[in-house]
């Protein structure tokens, strides 16, 4: 199943899954301002659940103020895995 909003700090973000993501080598985008996320449509669908994660961790970084940590990839990219992995793994 495909999430198309959530909510963070009262304001509801749109998702969606275009074909292209504007840049060419992302599978994934995160518009603060706008609060929108895109991933593309194409990747797998564990890739896609990892990569939504990863967008909504800049999200809520950005939503914190910790724009550090937003822009730290490797940073973000570890916690959103870790993210995932605790998500799918529930009981």
């Amino acid at each position: 199943m495909l999430i198309k909003t959530f909510k963070l700090f009262g304001r509801t973000w749109t998702i969606s899954y275009p074909h292209k993501v504007d840049k060419e080598d992302s599978c994934g985008e995160c518009y603060y301002v706008k609060a929108k996320i895109k991933i593309k449509r194409s990747l797998p669908p564990e890739e896609k659940d990892i990569t939504l994660r990863h967008e909504q961790t800049h999200a809520m970084l950005e939503a914190i103020g910790r724009e550090d940590l937003s822009n730290d990839e490797h940073f973000v990219d570890q916690f959103s895995r870790a993210l995932h992995q605790v998500l799918t793994t529930e009981e």
